[in-house]
């Protein structure tokens, strides 16, 4: 029989969550695995203490034990053993707002039987907010939509894996009071300095494409556009949605 056991549940989450993840959890361990309902045992183990301050106390981090003889004769490698853990994460790391990250292991079987889901953080500067759980679609081309994380604590938009967002003509994103609001922020550049893109672009309609790790000297502003030199002294014109996607090239001291 499964018992999905889930340790170090926070103080912060309440009863009622607890409740609705137990059905959650005999739910997809019943289907996912090929066995009833009733067979299906899950618990939960609160913490005694409170979430740790910093990170002289640790983490907080969840954990999630498999305890069922089900899988005897299964292989390390089994790719449906991994879809169960993976779902079984997935679910306490919903039902905790994504603010905690879940770790899941499956008791005395193989040590590759595991599965890790990490909290996303805000990649603002001195925001230390987390990434919401539910994701919103975005245009992010003329007919393809992208899913997108909002901030928590200051509502920067993020990519459904941790990057920024920005708008087609390069502006950040926020969603504050459940409307999006775009901002143009200062972008710099040093004439002479190195710098490298951080992603292909794509620079118009010929469909010429810098690769991702091209590196780029700055040269000019001419009006609004940002002139660099790529290899062999090609220059290139690059818009303000271009170059959001470039990066300084980091020297040695």
């Amino acid at each position: 029989m499964p018992f999905p056991l889930v340790y170090r549940v926070p103080k912060s989450i309440k009863n009622k969550i607890l409740k609705a993840l137990r059905i959650e959890l005999v739910r997809i361990t019943s289907e996912l695995m090929g066995c009833p309902k009733e067979w299906v045992s899950p618990d939960f183990f609160r913490s005694a203490l409170k979430d740790p301050a910093t990170s002289d106390e640790g983490s907080s981090t969840v954990l999630v034990k498999l305890e069922t003889s089900i899988f005897h004769g299964r292989t390390n490698d089994d790719q449906e053993i991994q879809k169960v853990l993976k779902a079984l994460v997935d679910a306490v790391f919903e039902a905790f707002g994504g603010q905690y990250a879940v770790e899941i292991g499956v008791v005395d079987w193989h040590p590759d039987w595991k599965y890790l889901r990490k909290v996303l953080y805000c990649q603002m500067p001195e925001c230390n907010g987390t990434l919401k759980v539910e994701t919103f679609s975005m245009q992010t081309g003329c007919h393809s939509t992208s899913p997108c994380r909002a901030c928590t604590t200051c509502g920067r938009v993020h990519s459904d894996t941790g990057g920024f967002m920005f708008s087609r003509a390069g502006e950040s994103i926020f969603l504050r009071k459940r409307k999006i609001k775009k901002v143009f922020e200062p972008v710099e550049f040093t004439p002479g300095e190195k710098y490298k893109t951080t992603s292909w672009l794509w620079l118009g309609l010929d469909e010429e494409q810098l690769e991702a790790g091209t590196e780029l000297v700055f040269v000019r502003m001419d009006d609004e556009i940002f002139c660099f030199h790529g290899p062999n002294k090609v220059e290139y014109r690059l818009y303000r949605g271009n170059v959001t996607f470039i990066e300084p090239v980091l020297t040695a001291d």
